[in-house]
This record gives C-alpha cells, structure tokens and sequence, in this order.
C-alpha cells in the first residue's frame, strides 16, 4: 500500500509588507543606426544591442543580460537598465560603462555596502540606488544620465537553480527591451551529463515570432537561439514598438534511469540528484485552513472562495480532504477527512461560499505557538498569503518551522489563478554518470564551476531556513556570520549584502540593496511630503505643501464612488528659521454608500455609522467589522488600516514624538495601493493620480546643490524644473523610514497638480471637494 501524503493548506492574511515588481520599460524609443537595418527615427537614444546568453549546467543556471545604447541626441538623457530576473535567483555581477568609464562591482556586507553610499552622497559625488522588488520576479534597474553622442554598456550576471516541476525543468527569461534593438540575441545552452529526455520551446508571444527560435538538440547538449531582426520585432510592419515584450521559455527534462540516482562529482564537489522515473502521484491527505479573521474581509475572501472552488476540483478521487476556517474560533467542514468524491466537492464548495470574515487573532507569537502545539509531526504547512499587506515573513517563518514552503498571493494580479498554482505539490526528486569531469571539459558551453556554485546556492538557501527558525540569538548570530561570510566568498547578494558599484576613481557610486516593499500609489509623510509614484513612467514625484494649521486638504474626492479622504493640518510648537512647519494631525474617512464615517487623529479612531458612534484608542489593539462591508485593522500605537469590500484599502502610520520636544508634534501619515479601483472621475491631492499623467523628464543637470542634480519635466502642458532628492517611506521603519528616490516639484507641487493647492482646501473634514 502506498504510503500517503499529508499536507496542509493554509490560505492566511497578516498585517506587514510586501513588495512590488516595477514595469519595465524605456521613456525613449530608437533611432536608425548608420548601416544596416534601421530602427526609425523616432527617438534620440538607440539601443544598438541587446543580448542575454543562459548556460545550463546539471540545472545549474548562469544567464548574462547585456544591452548597448547610444544618445544621438544633443541633450543629455536619462538611460534606464531595468531588468528582470527570477525569485530566488542570485546576482553575481554587475559592469555598467559609460562613455569610457567602467563601473565595477563588489559584494560587501550590507551596513557596509550603505555606509559607503552614504558617505558619497554626503561629499556631494554622484551616488545612484539600484532598486528591487519581487513577485514571481525581482527586478534589477539602475538609471544614468549620459552627455551627447556617449555610449553605455550594462552587463548584469545572475545564478539561479533549476527545479523539476510538473515533470520538467524551466528556464525563464523576460526579455523586455523597451524598443527595437539594432541586434537583438539570445542564446541558452544545455548541457546535462544524465542526457535530455525532450526540450520544448512553447509560444509565450501569442504567435508573433513563430518559427524565430531555432533548437538544436543532442543526446546530453541543447542550444536554443532567439534571434528576431528589426522587422521581426515590430509589433505591426509600420510599427515603432517592439513586440518583444515577455518571457521566452525553456522547458526540457532529463533521462533518469538509474534508481539509485545520479552523483556527479566535479572540482572538489559533488551533488547527487534523484528522481525515480514512472512513479504514480501519491494520494494525499490535504486539510484546507483558511483564516476566515477581519482581515480577509472583502476582496481577499471572495478570491479565496474563487480559488478554493477550482483548487477542489482538482482534487483526484483517491485524495482525502476537509476544511477547517477560523479566526478566533474554530469550525470544521467535515470532523473527518472524506474522499474527494464529486458530491462531497460540491458540499464543501457550498460551505465555503458561505465564509462570513470577523474576529481574529492579531499575536503573531501567540499563533505561532498555537500551531507548533497542535501541528502533529507527519504533517506539513504550506501558506499562503493574500494582499499587499501580509506578513510574509512571518508565514515564510511559520511554514519553515513545519517543513513546509511559504508563497506570496498578489492581489493585483489573477489572484484565483495564483492561489491554484501554488496550490500544485510536486514531487521534485533527482539521477549518475561517470567520467563527468572528461565529459565538461569537452563541451565549451558548460560551466567548469557549476558545481561550486550549486552548493553555495543551496547552502546559503538552506541556512537562511535556518535562521529564521533560530531558537536563540546566538545561534542566529552564527547563521549569520556564516551565510555572510559565504556571500561574500562566493560574491552574490543575499538578504545580508549589497552590491556596491563605483567607477575606478571612486567619485561616483551605486549600491544594490535588498528589494524594498510595494510602491503606494501616492502617500503623505512628515510636514507634509507627498509622494506619488506612477507606475507607468517608473518614476517617482514628490511635492510638499506649505499651508497653515486648522486647513483641511482634500486628499481623494471620488463622489461617483462615494469616497472621500480629507486631512486637517497641525502646527509645529515653535517656528524653526521663521517657518512654522504642518502636519497631518487629523484625518478623515467618509464611505458614502456604507454610510461610515471614521475619523482618525493622534489620540483615537471615531467610527460613525447612522446613529451609532464606536471609538477605540491607539493603545488597542483591534479588528473592528460590520455589515457595512468595512473594516478597521488597529495595530496597536502603530497603525490603522482600513479595507473596504470594493477593493479599496488606506493605511495609516502614527509618528510619536519625544513629549517634551520644544519643536515636534504628533502627526498622522497616509498610503494608499496602488490597486485600489477609484471612479475616472477621482480628483484631490492623491486621488487625481490615481489616473496616471504623462511625464517627460530630460536634460538632466548639475544643480546649486551638488547632491541634488536637476532636470527638467514636462507635464500636463507644463515645462517644470524639477530637483533629484529623497523622501521617507515608514512603513517598514516607523522610526527611520527607507529612503524613497524622487523628483521634486517646487512651489507646492505648481504645474504637476492641477490649479493651485489652494484650490484642495474645504470646510469640513467630510465634505467633497467642488469643482468647476
């Protein structure tokens, strides 16, 4: 009898962070090249070549990303590098020329990889941050200004381990050039000792370049070329843009007929892969946990409910499930798991769509002690968490400590769809080869270091489980001076290091950073900062606004959606150089159509519906729900997050200060996703770039600051100059914040908003904002 398999399936949502994936893409577009094909003159820089090569060796993959630009212009430009590369992967390198001048990189440890930037921002030499973000990718970007006629080259190498799922390995490149490349090339070679039981390039560019990937395929060796010219590339033949926007994929699989596996020794390391070939897919035993608290309230809950029923029936009729839903309670479909017959599916479909959201256990320590106690050892965790605002570190932790994986869930892409995915269990096992060191040596392609590199890839991997796990501060203190000491050894950014990236003179700077947290679609800080960032433009603009205490700001203005979010301003104690500074001490939030009021200050949260009032301090710590459709989230001297059941989520940070501060006050700061869905008819502050405006930025400058470039920004028929700076973003680091780069708009924000702030001002905390 075949032993079964028992797996356990918790769809959860916590307060926390997450990250976000930029869109990546050029603002410019190519000019013709002085012989041969032509990519049309249309642009002022051209991207003279793009090419990436992925060499794949016993599913140990290195791919290099290279792409050469010019600037014809006689201005200078901005050139963006934005890259994508998957979850997981490893950055080994990064070369970056510029008009003659080589950039290099090294990996140090990461408070020493931003002291080192810091210490070049404050001697006023140039220092750029290299930005990432993950969902299934990460996304490497770096930005120069380049003079007249220069040449850049950037050159990115990355790692990344291959895994067998659904019976093959995949090889994923996004190929995203943002415009037609003079020569566009990829290349991917394959080299498995063990032999490749079939290779399959499928059609990922809905046909457009069918017949363009030529394969070469041998017993133990693969190449796969992508080699489109100019007019290939075009989305249609009198097209400037380029239709080579997607990912190009490799999928193959490997012979596995020995038993006991396959060991390949190599250069003083070995790996020994094992994957018994025709085994048929084990029955399971699955138990379906949803978190059925406050906070899966709304969108979450009816995508869960989507995912579930499409999860359901996949199940196999030799599988044996149930459901378990709770939040400070807990109820169970059935008390015993059940086969997975098509009419106990359809029961648990229909108890599933009956999933009421409310209440629920806030102590991330209290449920993690819950579930070791009452988690039985046979039983693997899985997670998975939904929305911008889970706690995925936390998950990750609780999933390691219960030899299960962790996967985040976007709510800005097909959530049912991802929830179905990672809901797939794969058996991924692994198969020997003598003579493996006669046999690489022969082959160019291979990778002479693969094994090298494929133990420090799962080590480090392996040992940053570890440390999440930690039982003590020791020991996790020796987890990490072994994984850092490992990533600097082995040159890789990981969590603990960065990569620094300097010219050889030392005067100008980049640093690679770990991937910060989602883009808010627009936010207000401090006194009061606003940055907005446009995710079509891939930039980020900020403005402040210099008003006096007692004025309300309207921030969104959607009456066509009944929602309204306004703020009252407070002053500083004291004036500091004959300027009293503002901040946002006071909110309000108004649902019409809900009928809700919900106003927050310094002091409380005031929800009013009807004629009932219900007010909670900031040293709660609470869910607060009603039929209303709305639910406030108060982390207690923190935040509050308020979701609304049409998608809509605001979350709002508390900054104390010292009380006996002779300047500082309390003050309230606001973000707000950028998946919420407002009506085209949106304005405010904030709510007006909920529709995206279109932005040019050019001939960027030197400034009277020499930490501070300038450049010039055209929009909404405007031609403004704006400075290069930083802004907070506390919602990681209430106390320090992370620093935000961003363009500033001077004069309160004149020229990018429409009319004048002044404009913004209403009388009440609740009223909309009128309009001409």
């Amino acid at each position: 009898m075949q032993r079964l398999t028992c797996v356990l399936i918790w769809l959860f949502l916590l307060g926390g962070q997450a990250f976000e994936i930029p869109i990546n893409e050029y603002s410019e577009r190519s000019l013709p090249e002085e012989s041969g094909e032509t990519t049309d003159d249309v642009d002022q820089v051209t991207l003279y070549s793009y090419k990436v090569q992925s060499t794949i060796t016993s599913r140990m993959a290195t791919t290099i990303i290279q792409s050469k630009l010019v600037n014809n212009s006689p201005q200078s430009q901005s050139v963006v590098f934005d890259v994508q590369i998957p979850k997981g992967a490893f950055i080994s390198n990064f070369t970056m020329t510029v008009n003659g001048i080589t950039f290099t990189s090294t990996i140090r440890e990461k408070t020493v990889g931003r002291a080192l930037y810091s210490q070049a921002r404050a001697k006023g030499k140039t220092a750029g941050w290299v930005r990432s973000r993950t969902l299934d990718m990460e996304n490497f970007n770096t930005e120069v200004n380049i003079p007249p006629g220069a040449k850049v080259q950037f050159e990115l190498h990355y790692q990344e381990m291959k895994w067998r799922k659904l019976g093959s390995y995949e090889h994923k490149i996004h190929l995203q050039p943002g415009r037609l490349a003079k020569h566009l090339e990829v290349n991917v070679w394959i080299v498995e000792p063990q032999g490749m039981r079939f290779l399959h390039v499928p059609d990922t560019f809905e046909g457009h370049f069918q017949g363009v990937p030529v394969i070469s395929k041998g017993q133990q060796k693969a190449h796969v070329s992508f080699k489109p010219t100019v007019a290939q590339q075009r989305k249609c033949p009198n097209c400037t843009e380029t239709a080579v926007d997607g990912e190009l994929v490799v999928m193959y699989d490997v012979n596995r007929e020995e038993k006991a596996g396959e060991l390949e020794v190599f250069n003083g390391y070995f790996v020994h892969f094992f994957a018994p070939e025709n085994l048929d897919p084990i029955p399971k035993n699955i138990l379906f946990v949803i978190d059925v608290s406050g906070s899966m309230w709304g969108i979450k809950m009816k995508q869960t409910v989507e995912a579930m029923k499409t999860i359901l029936e996949d199940l196999r009729t030799e599988d044996q499930f149930s459901v378990v839903d709770f939040n400070h309670n807990v109820r169970t479909w059935r008390n015993d798991l059940v086969s997975a017959t098509k009419t106990q599916i359809a029961d648990a479909k229909r108890y599933i769509e009956k999933i009421q959201p409310s209440g629920g256990e806030l102590k991330l320590s209290k449920i993690q002690k819950n579930v070791k106690q009452n988690i039985q050892d046979n039983i693997s965790l899985f997670s998975l968490g939904i929305g911008f605002d889970v706690d995925y570190d936390f998950l990750k932790r609780l999933s390691n400590e219960n030899r299960g994986i962790a996967q985040r869930i976007y709510g800005n892409r097909d959530t049912s769809s991802q929830l179905k995915a990672n809901t797939e269990l794969v058996l991924e096992t692994l198969s020997q080869m003598d003579d493996l060191e006669d046999f690489l040596s022969k082959d160019k392609h291979a990778d002479p270091n693969f094994t090298k590199k494929l133990w420090a890839y799962l080590t480090i991997n392996q040992l940053l489980a570890e440390r999440s796990l930690a039982p003590t501060a020791a020991i996790k203190r020796k987890i990490t001076k072994t994984i850092l000491q490992m990533s600097l050894d082995h040159h890789i950014v990981t969590p603990l290091t960065a990569m620094v990236i300097e010219n050889e003179a030392g005067d100008e700077r980049m640093l690679a950073d770990s991937p910060p947290q989602d883009h808010s679609c627009c936010s207000v800080e401090n006194d009061p900062h606003f940055i907005i960032y446009l995710p079509k433009s891939q930039k980020n603009i900020c403005f402040n606004i210099d008003s006096e205490p007692g004025k309300i700001l309207s921030l969104v203005s959607d009456p066509e959606s009944g929602i309204l979010v306004n703020g009252q301003l407070i002053g500083a104690k004291k004036a500091e150089n004959g300027k009293l500074r503002t901040y946002f001490g006071k909110l309000g939030f108004y649902f019409q159509k809900e009928d809700m009021k919900i106003e927050i200050s310094t002091e409380t949260i005031t929800l009013s519906y009807g004629s009932s009032t219900t007010s909670l301090s900031w040293s709660d710590t609470a869910h607060l729900g009603n039929q209303r459709q709305v639910l406030i989230t108060v982390k207690k001297g923190k935040s509050v997050t308020l979701a609304l059941d049409k998608e809509m989520f605001f979350s709002v940070l508390l900054h104390r200060v010292w009380k006996k501060h002779p300047v500082n006050v309390d003050f309230l700061g606001i973000y707000i996703p950028p998946t919420n869905k407002f009506s085209p008819s949106a304005h405010g502050l904030l709510g007006q770039f909920m529709n995206e405006p279109n932005i040019h930025i050019f001939n960027e400058r030197p400034g009277k600051d020499p930490e501070k470039p300038e450049a010039s920004m055209e929009v909404k028929g405007h031609k403004l100059t704006v400075t290069r700076g930083l802004q907070k973003d506390y919602r990681t680091d209430i106390v320090f914040g992370t620093d935000v780069p961003c363009w500033f708009v001077h004069n309160s924000g004149k020229g990018f908003i429409d009319g004048h702030y002044k404009d913004y001002l209403v009388p009440q905390l609740y009223s909309f904002l009128k309009r001409p």
